[in-house]
């Protein structure tokens, strides 16, 4: 007989009164509902518990995988910044190279050293005088602008000319042969030579024998220079 318990009902966990007063089919019954609930409650608790470990388990694999992308943001963090640092390291390098190119190619220059007393300059030029010397100086830069450009990969470089000279004796040898008349035609002609140009000097010696080898050979050594064929003034002298 089935038995509903209440509020006057023993405590169920009074086993041997509830034994006698409902008998032990009702008592057996009650047991068997007990232990069966019991065991579906263990069964419920293990099921949980096999859930909350692999729901820990599973917890534990993403706070692993989120320790290893710390790891990795941090790691290209520092990439990033050591990206930033020698990007901008190399954007110093490269102002720095170009300063030092700029600087460079406002340093570069040819010098070029006549003996003056052994080159002649055309008959014609010098007879025109202080034009003539102009037009000396123009053709002189402009031939040897051609040939650097060509030696230099297009860079146009200052152009330095210094000629050694005695002017008093080159005066008497150009008269000697009647290119001019007078001493002031060639001073003139030398006066238009190194107006044209800022770098363009003639330096007069005076008398004496190789005077004019000694200077060019001096400034020759303080200029360290690189003997070329100077097919410049050749040119200019054919041109002219």
């Amino acid at each position: 007989m089935s038995h509903t318990a209440t509020e006057t009902d023993p405590t169920p966990f009074d086993a041997e009164a509830y034994r006698v007063r409902y008998g032990v089919r009702e008592y057996l019954r009650y047991v068997s509902n007990i232990e069966s609930e019991q065991k579906a409650w263990t069964l419920n608790i293990v099921s949980k518990n096999r859930k909350l470990k692999s729901d820990n388990e599973k917890i534990g694999g993403l706070e692993a995988e989120v320790l290893v992308l710390k790891d990795r943001i941090s790691v290209q963090g520092r990439q990033l910044e050591e990206r930033d640092t020698l990007q901008t390291e190399a954007n110093i390098a490269k102002q720095r190279l170009q300063n030092l190119e700029e600087a460079t190619a406002c340093c570069k220059y040819a010098v070029i050293l006549v003996d003056g007393d052994g080159y002649n300059f055309p008959d014609h030029l010098i007879r025109q005088g202080l034009k003539g010397g102009q037009q000396a100086a123009q053709h002189l830069e402009s031939r040897t602008q051609n040939y650097l450009k060509g030696v230099h990969d297009g860079t146009q470089l200052k152009i330095i000319v210094r000629i050694f000279m005695s002017l008093d004796n080159l005066s008497k040898v150009y008269r000697g042969i009647g290119v001019i008349n007078d001493n002031n035609t060639m001073r003139q002609f030398m006066v238009g030579f190194v107006q044209t140009h800022g770098l363009f000097d003639v330096i007069d010696v005076g008398e004496g024998q190789e005077r004019a080898d000694h200077k060019l050979k001096g400034t020759y050594t303080a200029h360290k220079c690189v003997v070329a064929p100077v097919d410049g003034m050749t040119s200019a002298r054919q041109a002219s």
